[in-house]
Parts: C-alpha cells; sequence; structure tokens
C-alpha cells in the first residue's frame, strides 16, 4: 500500500505521484507498505529521510517539500520526485541488509561516525541512493508528467 500525506504542501498532484511512488517501490521489489510525507517541520535534513516503523511494519520517507532557492514548478518537481527516488532506494537497501543497514545510532550522522568499516558501509549505502536517482530521474518525472494528462 501506497500512502501519501500533505501533499498540498507541494505543487505536485495526488494521483500521478501515488502511481509513481508505486511503480518504484514494485521496481525495488519492496515488500513492505510506503508513507510519502511531506513535512515542513523537516529540518537539519538536505531533502528527505527514510526510517523503517517497524511497530507497523512499513517505511515512511520524510521530504522537506521545497528545494532550497527553487521557485520554477519544475524544478521543485524534480527536486522532489529526485528525493523519492533516493529514499526509495534506502528503503530497498534496509530490507536487503536489515537491521545492520542501521547498526547505530551514529549511522545517520555522517560525521560522527568514526568506525572506518561503519563509515565506508555509509558511503556505499548513499553512492547507490544517489546513481539510483540519477538513473531514473528524467524516465520518473517523465511517467509522472504523463500520469497526469492521462
Amino acid at each position: 500500500m501506497i500512502e501519501i500525506r500533505n501533499i498540498h504542501h507541494t505543487a505536485l498532484q495526488l494521483c500521478p505521484l501515488k502511481k509513481l511512488v508505486e511503480k518504484y517501490a514494485r521496481s525495488l521489489k519492496l515488500r513492505r507498505d510506503v508513507v510519502v510525507v511531506f513535512d515542513r517541520r523537516l529540518t537539519g535534513v538536505t531533502g528527505g529521510l527514510h526510517r523503517l516503523n517497524y511497530k507497523k511494519d512499513r517505511h515512511v520517507i520524510q521530504i522537506y517539500p521545497e528545494c532550497e532557492g527553487q521557485t520554477d514548478e519544475g524544478a521543485l518537481k524534480y527536486g522532489l520526485v529526485t528525493y523519492i527516488l533516493h529514499e526509495l532506494k534506502h528503503a530497498q537497501q534496509e530490507e536487503v541488509h536489515g537491521y545492520s543497514y542501521h547498526n547505530s545510532n551514529a549511522f545517520s550522522r555522517v560525521t560522527e561516525i568514526h568506525d572506518k568499516e561503519q563509515s565506508e558501509h555509509y558511503s556505499r549505502c548513499e553512492t547507490e541512493a544517489r546513481m539510483y536517482e540519477c538513473k531514473h530521474i528524467h524516465n520518473a518525472v517523465d511517467f509522472y508528467n504523463a500520469e497526469m494528462i492521462s
């Protein structure tokens, strides 16, 4: 199940975005439900963050609804879709690696990682997520635009 919350904070439309998230969650073979929350209270994070809600067994992707310095609607769309793709990849990484994906509280704070192995793991996960978003951003936005028209 895909759930989108607070979309009114963005210029995006619910149905095309829901179909987009569903398509990429399915292509990443995510087994858990996905909730995307556009949250203006998100601070100290550039773009978004992923966490697994163990109690409800679902991925929660929080996205800051505005892209810094962007006022153009098209650029905002690209920015928000990029963040969603990036965090969906992290959701897949968590499902694949399990608890070892976040094996300490310091993992999410790159400046606090002093363990070389953990730092390399963090870098590898981030690199994979960035490569995934770069590879799919244009097709994802094209898919979103096509769904808006239909």
